[in-house]
């Protein structure tokens, strides 16, 4: 009667530590890609979007949003979807800071001596395809989020908008609820009074409707009346009267 044998596999410590190091490492980076797509998703959505108020600090949005696209010196906070992250990445990648949906490569091309036609017939390859990413560009719908700051650093406007066109006036939008979020004033205290837009396609719009508020007529409940008048970003013209509990 024949014995099988067989080969017994060991490990050595070595070996082990290199294949904990390497699931460890995968496990890294798949937390670290579920962390940034989840973040993109923070803030876009209008919940999240809607948790910054106005007079909050920089940091304080950070903590809510993530690390803004752009930061444009701090005056304000740009946050794109995916689509546009991705796009824009492809256009840096291909032309750097050379790609502009300004440039004429025909008028240029009139004024170039002959002996220089070789080296235009590179530009104008380069040219046509700027044109192609304009248009990709141009046909993208995607959103964003806008967080503009005062010069102390404050929220002064939070615009949420859905289905955005690159460089396309935006259409009006449909107001699903709107309310002004300032309830109660200090009497004879100059106070912003907040105002917010929530759109049928999610979009959003929060900001200083009034600058340094002072109510006028109270009522006997306590009570005064603020008139409303403004048009919004999107074309949408509101005109109501707002009533506002005042203190003392």
């Amino acid at each position: 009667m024949s014995k099988k044998s067989g080969k017994v596999l060991t490990l050595s410590i070595e070996d082990f530590f290199k294949i904990l190091g390497s699931i460890i490492c995968v496990g890294i980076i798949v937390a670290f890609v579920v962390f940034i797509i989840v973040q993109e998703s923070n803030a876009l959505k209008s919940s999240k979007v809607d948790k910054i108020n106005i007079g909050d600090s920089r940091e304080q949005v950070k903590e809510i949003l993530g690390e803004p696209y752009n930061e444009n010196d701090g005056l304000f906070y740009e946050y794109y979807s995916s689509n546009y992250n991705k796009l824009m990445k492809e256009i840096e990648k291909k032309f750097g800071n050379s790609f502009d949906m300004n440039n004429e490569y025909s008028s240029v091309k009139d004024s170039i001596d002959k002996e220089l036609e070789d080296a235009f017939d590179d530009l104008e390859n380069e040219f046509k395809e700027m044109e192609k990413y304009e248009k990709k560009l141009k046909e993208l719908k995607y959103d964003c989020t806008v967080i503009n700051f005062d010069s102390e650093g404050k929220v002064q406007k939070i615009i949420l908008e859905k289905n955005k066109r690159f460089e396309v006036e935006s259409s009006e939008k449909q107001i699903l609820n709107q309310e002004l979020v300032t309830k109660e004033v200090k009497q004879n205290t100059p106070t912003d009074l907040v105002y917010k837009i929530e759109y049928g396609d999610g979009s959003l719009y929060k900001f200083i409707v009034k600058y340094g508020y002072i109510n006028s007529q109270i009522d006997e409940k306590g009570n005064c009346k603020v008139q409303i008048d403004f048009s919004d970003a999107w074309g949408n013209k509101i005109t109501e009267i707002q009533e506002i509990k005042v203190t003392k």
